[in-house]
């Protein structure tokens, strides 16, 4: 019989070996098995190909789990930081999108057909695999794999109604790492683009990103302005207007940027909590700085194992977490001016991957705890809950609360002059002892709880 190469001989063999013996080798991977299905079906032998796909069926559930493993994995070793690499094989579902290309294709291959409940499979596994926006954006290795996707498999992931999100800012911004990170010299073809930004829900994202980020993200230039201020008339509609609205366009009411339900909600009733920490010596050095330079200074949290992989990098890696298609900081700021209190303040600013994006948005549901400590005992020293009056600047402005952390008053003795390096010193420990409430076990620490929007 004629092959289209050598290479396909030994999966010829395989499908005509079946005829007489009726199985398939049993050590065949995913794409060998692939290979065998298009012998198979060239040749005309059904029950060959039936038998792939069992074999492929068989193959990806043996790999089920692999993400929730992968991730206490990485919960242990993440104290390596952010530049450690993989520490695990490669899940079997992401080992099988690797061979789309040779996916059988509605349209255009006859077997396409029989090969739908693999297809289902896959893409049931993926979305297992990733869970939700949340975890792809901020787990090293699930955002690492993510950027390494094919198109096909983001495609999956932004149809599937299962794979979750605290909100479809997130999933926007996913796309937009994606894009950013696949837009090298063979690029991601207007068509896919096209694609791919068709399934974001449009009608279902939140102001900063409907009124802000759409107008400026150039991927998303699709969408015309005439569509731009139909999908914010209809966003901010009562459902009975939006219903009168689709019912004069047909084509509108099969988009899922207007008729989509809402994915799988990640965010608990009662809000996603992330800690944050400031260590000691960081304190300290704060401290000495604010007496040396009698100015205010500011002091980045650590946001520990909720730090985001997403715009992690240079002197902020760390000190940001992903909520809400945002990545969000906390600060502690001293002033020399009210030495008897300190500041925290939280914002966000807009990942790169969105480019420059100008703007204000109001900051909501969002609630700001700091722990202090009594006979070992951690309490809520100071919380406070957002909205409050004003808005923030998008490019990274935040809002908080001055003087809202009490501290110790200071012992009588305590002074030191700011002229040496020993009244420095003294003035730093006084200072640093007014802390002791709020320290426990060499760090101050506290919450940013995100409620669902």
């Amino acid at each position: 019989m004629p092959l289209s190469s050598a290479a396909e001989e030994p999966f010829a063999r395989q499908a005509i070996e079946f005829i007489y013996i009726g199985s398939l080798s049993a050590d065949l991977g995913f794409e060998a098995l692939l290979r065998v299905r298009q012998q198979a079906c060239y040749l005309g032998i059904e029950h060959c190909l039936q038998a792939c796909d069992q074999a492929m069926l068989a193959w990806l559930q043996a790999g089920e789990g692999e993400a929730e493993r992968q991730g206490r994995q990485q919960q242990q070793e993440e104290g390596a930081g952010p530049s450690a690499g993989p520490s695990a094989a490669e899940p079997r579902v992401l080992q099988a999108y690797n061979c789309h290309a040779l996916f059988p294709e509605p349209g255009t291959s006859p077997d396409a057909a029989s090969f739908q409940p693999v297809r289902s499979a896959l893409a049931k596994q993926l979305v297992s695999h990733f869970g939700d926006t949340v975890a792809a954006l901020t787990r090293r290795d699930l955002y690492r794999q993510l950027l390494q996707l094919p198109a096909v498999a983001v495609r999956e992931l932004l149809a599937a109604d299962d794979f979750g999100t605290d909100n479809e800012d997130s999933v926007f911004l996913m796309l937009a790492c994606w894009l950013e990170a696949n837009k090298g010299e063979e690029g991601v073809s207007a068509a896919t683009r096209a694609e791919l930004c068709g399934l974001v829900r449009l009608h279902r994202l939140r102001p900063l990103y409907l009124n802000f980020v759409l107008h400026s993200y150039k991927p998303f230039s699709v969408v015309s302005r005439v569509e731009l201020g139909y999908l914010t008339r209809y966003a901010g509609a009562e459902e009975h207007e939006r219903t009168h609205l689709l019912q004069l366009d047909g084509k509108r009411r099969l988009s899922p940027w207007y008729c989509s339900p809402a994915r799988r909600q990640v965010v608990p009733e009662g809000g996603r909590t992330v800690e944050w920490s400031i260590s000691r010596e960081q304190l300290e050095q704060g401290l000495r700085d604010m007496v040396e330079d009698k100015q205010p200074v500011q002091l980045r949290a650590c946001m520990g194992a909720s730090a985001a992989a997403v715009g992690a990098g240079g002197g902020k890696a760390g000190t940001r977490m992903m909520s809400d298609g945002g990545l969000w900081w906390v600060r502690l700021v001293l002033d020399p001016a009210t030495p008897e209190t300190a500041g925290v303040y939280t914002g966000l600013t807009v990942p790169r991957q969105l480019g420059k994006v100008q703007g204000v948005v109001g900051l909501s549901n969002v609630q700001l705890a700091v722990h202090s400590w009594a006979q070992g005992q951690r309490e809520t020293g100071w919380m406070a809950m957002f909205p409050i009056v004003g808005t923030t600047p998008v490019g990274g402005g935040g809002r908080g609360w001055g003087n809202t952390v009490t501290l110790l008053p200071a012992a009588a003795s305590a002074g030191g002059q700011g002229g040496t390096a020993a009244g420095v010193e003294a003035a730093v420990a006084a200072q640093l002892a007014r802390w002791s409430k709020w320290l426990h076990e060499g760090k101050l620490t506290g919450t940013v709880t995100f409620l669902r929007s």
